[in-house]
């Protein structure tokens, strides 16, 4: 099964810069040397957010885990780089739920999108994958 409604899928220019092509960010500088050695670049952030977008449309979902914050769907998968390579990487998706409680009849109304999170980059990993393994 593919990401459910991909083709809505966002992944914002902070996300890439501040984030998965910073080599400054806490979390993300290890990203960061990742991308950056495979051609990925932060002045053309839009080559690594389209290629994401392609990974979502390409591949099928790993792991379905619902959160308070909404869905995460896992998608693991090679992804296209700028220098020809296809590394294997495990890219989390969030389907984000806005709720609002109808006082009326009790029901809650659920809107969404998708925004692309973390990434686990490196060697393709098998389903059954240590769950303390490192996600990058």
């Amino acid at each position: 099964m593919n990401l459910p409604n991909a083709a809505a899928a966002v992944v914002s220019k902070d996300k890439i810069t501040g984030y998965l092509l910073s080599t400054t960010h806490r979390d993300g500088r290890h990203k960061a040397v990742f991308f950056l050695g495979f051609g990925f670049a932060a002045d053309a952030w839009q080559t690594l957010a389209a290629a994401l977008l392609k990974h979502a449309l390409d591949h099928e979902i790993a792991k379905v885990e619902n959160t308070p914050f909404g869905v995460r769907y896992v998608v693991e998968g090679t992804i296209e780089t700028p220098h020809g390579q296809t590394p294997g990487i495990r890219a989390v998706w969030f389907v984000v739920t806005e709720k609002t409680h109808d006082q009326g009849t009790g029901h809650s109304n659920i809107n969404g999108g998708f925004t692309g999170t973390q990434l686990a980059a490196g060697r393709p990993r098998n389903r059954g994958v240590d769950p303390r393994s490192r996600e990058l």
